[in-house]
């Protein structure tokens, strides 16, 4: 059975995906969310898109045609984010014996939060510490690695490298399950 989700979170993905969608068109791409928590009705997707646009995450445009509805930046912001969470490295059978490390330098005017979020997202994809701001897996990961630097708009901030030789290899091999 799938994870029951906010019908906000699944309007956002509507939006992330369609671009301007009409109110009615909105409510159709919601019936197949028959998972959505706590059911779907027309007028609780109407009450979502209110509290949305109140929190400044969807803006209302006016056609000929009827009102439409789009994401803001800070709306494609918090999607991208929520995004983050199904973010995942592919871990094959066998170890291609080079080590993926990851390089970041986040400023200050950037935030602690953002870089607590880069931070814990390597801890929870499986990379290793092994210095400050330097992580460390066996796995590829340079695409998902980049793409969640691009979200958080840290990506001139990110550097990876590939490589076979790592001082202490034995022992973050261990802590990664690897022989060779």
């Amino acid at each position: 059975m799938r994870a029951k989700i906010k019908i906000g979170e699944k309007i956002l993905e509507i939006l992330a995906t369609a671009g301007v969608v009409g109110f009615s068109a909105l409510c159709e791409g919601m019936k197949d969310a028959r998972w959505v928590s706590g059911g779907y009705t027309d007028h609780r997707v109407k009450r979502s898109l209110d509290r949305l646009y109140n929190r400044d995450l969807v803006v209302k445009i006016k056609t000929p045609a009827g009102s439409k509805w789009q994401l803001t930046p800070e709306g494609k912001r918090l999607y991208d984010q929520n995004n983050l969470k199904n973010v995942t490295l592919n871990r094959p059978e066998v170890w291609d014996g080079n080590w993926r490390i990851v390089i970041f330098d986040i400023p200050e005017e950037q935030g602690k939060r953002v870089r607590d979020m880069f931070r814990n997202k390597l801890k929870e994809l499986g990379f290793i510490l092994v210095q400050r701001s330097v992580f460390v897996c066996p796995w590829p990961c340079e695409k998902e690695i980049m793409d969640l630097a691009q979200v958080l708009g840290i990506d001139n901030n990110v550097q990876i490298v590939e490589g076979k030789f790592l001082t202490k290899s034995e022992e973050i091999k261990g802590k990664f399950g690897l022989s060779w």
